[in-house]
Formats: C-alpha cells, sequence, structure tokens
C-alpha cells in the first residue's frame, strides 16, 4: 500500500514473516517527510520524518526488534506480491 498518487522516496526496508510483508517507506506530503511502516493492504506507523541521524537509528532499531521476533529480509521478486512487488 501507498500514499494515494504518491511513489516512495525511499524504501529503508522490506521484511517478511511467511507469507506477510512490511515495508518501511519514506514519502514527501507536502513540505514534509512522512515515514510509513505498511504492509500490502493497510499503513502500519506513519508519523512525520526528518532526514537526521536520530530518525534513522529509530528506523533500524525497529527493523532489528522485527527480525528478533522472526522478520527476515525480504528480497523483491521472491514470493507473490499484489502490487509493485512491495513490500
Amino acid at each position: 500500500m501507498s500514499s494515494p498518487g504518491h511513489a516512495p522516496l525511499a524504501v529503508l526496508w522490506r521484511l517478511r514473516l511467511n507469507d506477510d510483508r512490511i515495508a518501511c517507506r519514506v514519502y514527501r506530503e507536502g513540505t514534509t517527510l512522512q515515514l510509513c511502516v505498511e504492509s500490502p493492504s493497510a499503513v502500519i506507523v506513519r508519523e512525520p520524518f526528518e532526514l537526521e541521524p536520530r530518525a534513522l537509528a529509530r528506523a533500524r532499531m525497529l527493523r532489528a526488534n522485527l527480525e528478533r521476533r522472526g522478520w527476515s529480509e525480504d528480497i523483491i521478486g521472491t514470493g507473490p506480491s499484489k502490487d509493485d512487488g512491495a513490500p
């Protein structure tokens, strides 16, 4: 799932657990950036984002926490997808 009419500026990571997939993407909303953690069907988390070390570290920490819980790197093209191959 993506913001209506917007392509992501960046995909920070993609993870999968069995058949479930999520991605962490950055979108531009007007003059601000938005960080979205989303599945193919829903936005799980959306918050303002700034390109600064603290915000990037927070995204890395979320990924590490999910990986400790069994999620793994999702390589594009390794399974079925509903949309553009992401998440």
